[in-house]
């Protein structure tokens, strides 16, 4: 299930060369909200993939 385009991602970064980190609020199966700070070339894969770590742990 994808939620947005991305070219959306690729815009944004584009428009924004500045941006070095992106905050995210992920909340995984056990409901307890996590803060996670992503590097700029770690934003699009949560685009194509939906999220952005490869079976590593939290």
């Amino acid at each position: 299930m994808k939620f947005a385009a991305v070219s959306e991602c690729d815009a944004f970064l584009a428009a924004h060369p500045a941006v070095q980190f992106v905050d995210l609020v992920v909340t995984p199966l056990s409901g307890v909200p996590r803060g996670k700070r992503l590097r700029r070339h770690e934003l699009r894969p949560v685009f194509e993939q939906g999220r952005f770590c490869r079976c590593r742990s939290w």
